[in-house]
């Protein structure tokens, strides 16, 4: 069974992760492995870096610690995590076989304003602002998902989630931060594939686009899921996945 790693994005932890989603991939002969980011999940306690070299730096000695650098795996990361791939798989090409980049943007494709909708913007900073967890997770699940349904199923689960597991304010900040000072690679020793939607209210798909030029990779678009395509088009997002490994 072919292993691939999973990174999530701001603010979240690998517990956010699709169970259907999850539960497809390993239908598909995959066998997802999850990570946290340094100051989210089970390493919340750290605080998040503002560069993303720093993240590699962390979730690479987790990666050897977990016994997965002996045999080459696959790679997906999602919006923040995304970033974290690229660069990941930039310095480290030996470990992975090909990297899934998920709704993912740089400094370079678009400016920072411009790499969030006005939207987005607007919910990052009502989060930001926020000391309330069921309106901070309510607001998320608005920001990054299109499904009234999933947001329903996930809102109660989420806000729990957040009392239990809460990531520290600083280390969001910083996550945003990191986020706008990222510059992709320019180009890559290992295949990418693209996954977005053109429908997200978050994150614009010209990111997607136009890093996807720049290292010459397959592009799918879904047209109506929101940024969290995992939980709004779950089978599509391990379709997609499946079919390119």
């Amino acid at each position: 069974m072919n292993k691939i790693l999973l990174l999530r994005g701001l603010g979240r932890e690998k517990l956010h992760w699709n169970d259907e989603f999850l539960n497809s991939l390993k239908r598909k002969g995959l066998e997802p492995i999850c990570i946290d980011h340094p100051g989210a999940g089970d390493y919340r306690q750290i605080l998040s870096p503002i560069e993303i070299e720093d993240y590699v730096a962390f979730l690479q000695t987790q990666f050897e610690e977990l016994g997965l650098s002996s045999e080459k795996i696959y790679l997906l990361g999602h919006s923040l995590g995304g970033m974290v791939a690229l660069r990941w798989a930039y310095e480290y090409p030996e470990q992975f076989h090909k990297v899934f980049l998920l709704n993912t943007s740089d400094g370079a494709s678009l400016a920072f304003p411009l790499r969030l909708k006005p939207f987005g913007l607007r919910q990052i900073f009502k989060i930001l602002s926020s000391n309330e967890i069921s309106k901070k997770e309510t607001e998320v699940l608005n920001m990054i998902s299109n499904s009234p349904s999933e947001r329903d199923k996930y809102r109660t689960r989420w806000i729990e989630l957040a009392a239990r597991r809460p990531i520290k304010s600083i280390s969001l900040v910083n996550q945003v931060i990191a986020a706008s000072r990222f510059q992709a690679p320019k180009s890559l020793e290992i295949p990418a594939v693209y996954l977005c939607s053109t429908a997200d209210k978050m994150v614009s798909h010209k990111c997607s686009e136009k890093l996807a030029k720049l290292h010459k990779a397959k592009i799918y678009k879904h047209d109506k899921g929101g940024h969290d395509l995992a939980l709004d088009a779950p089978e599509w997002l391990s379709d997609q996945i499946s079919n390119n490994i």
